[in-house]
């Protein structure tokens, strides 16, 4: 299954009862499915089919839908144009220019109110789907790229998590080594050298960050199967944000400028991957 992305762009042109028509259909990330469709129809049935449309196209986003009269009958703008000369003569207005004609036809003039048959609504449909498949192709091509951003940052933030494991192998006999000589001066007893095993014993088992590493590669192994299977952008920030709680818990555990430095650049990787994420429908 494609990964898409929530930003796209798409658009088809179709006739009607001798006029032409175009659409396009805009998408933007957002957290849900937001739906605004423009059209120079007057017709709650039609507004009911294209919404129908686009929720079965697109899960997640900001989706506008724009109808627009391409060109219409010779007959229709000449009524137009009469319309608008009497109506300047009678206000004692400026004489109506082409300019003033194509502006009217555009904002004003253009609002169908007769009734589409059944007929109609089935041309606007097929229509409306042509675009929003033209949209899904655009979508997917983004998608794509926005993957493959996601797959490098994935393997980096993978890279981090292999060398803090490596340093925090080393660390339990490096801070063991390091307490005990700084306690030996003052060791007078067996008594007092149990004592300092014991506390030693309990501050290595307090930095012990074994079962964050192990969350860690869950998570990111999950993330890279969601990216190859359904893509889910929701799903992938969720586990996202996981990943970033064991990162702090790691770095909260172990002291030490090298781990809290690979924490660090961890931290920044995955920023960048949710940031990718949130345009991932």
């Amino acid at each position: 299954m494609n990964i898409k992305s929530m930003t796209g762009f798409g658009k088809f042109s179709f006739s009607l009862a001798n006029t032409e028509y175009t659409i396009e259909a805009k998408s933007l990330n957002s957290r849900f499915l937001d739906i605004k469709i423009r059209h120079p129809f007057q017709n709650v049935a039609l507004d009911f089919a294209i919404r129908k449309k686009i929720q079965s196209a697109v899960k997640r986003g900001r989706v506008d839908i724009y109808i627009n009269i391409i060109n219409s009958e010779k007959g229709s703008m000449k009524e137009d144009l009469e319309y608008l000369r009497n109506f300047s003569t009678e206000n004692g207005l400026e004489n109506v220019t082409l300019t003033h004609l194509l502006l009217w036809n555009r904002n004003n003039g253009k609002t169908m109110n007769q009734n589409l048959s059944d007929d109609d609504i089935s041309v606007i449909e097929t229509a409306v789907a042509k675009t929003l498949a033209a949209l899904d192709s655009f979508r997917i091509r983004e998608g794509e790229v926005l993957k493959t951003d996601l797959l490098a940052h994935h393997s980096i933030l993978g890279g981090h998590v292999d060398l803090i494991e490596q340093h925090a192998k080393a660390l339990p006999l490096q801070k063991k080594k390091e307490l005990e000589s700084r306690m030996k001066e003052y060791l007078s007893s067996e008594n007092d050298k149990l004592a300092v095993e014991r506390e030693v014993a309990y501050m290595l088992d307090k930095m012990d960050i074994n079962e964050e590493i192990v969350r860690l590669r869950g998570h990111l192994s999950r993330f890279e199967k969601l990216l190859s299977d359904s893509g889910n952008g929701k799903e992938l920030d969720f586990i996202s944000q996981e990943i970033l709680r064991e990162i702090n818990t790691t770095a909260s555990k172990t002291p030490g400028f090298e781990i809290s430095s690979l924490a660090l650049q961890c931290k920044n990787e995955v920023e960048k991957l949710r940031e990718l994420v949130a345009n991932v429908e």
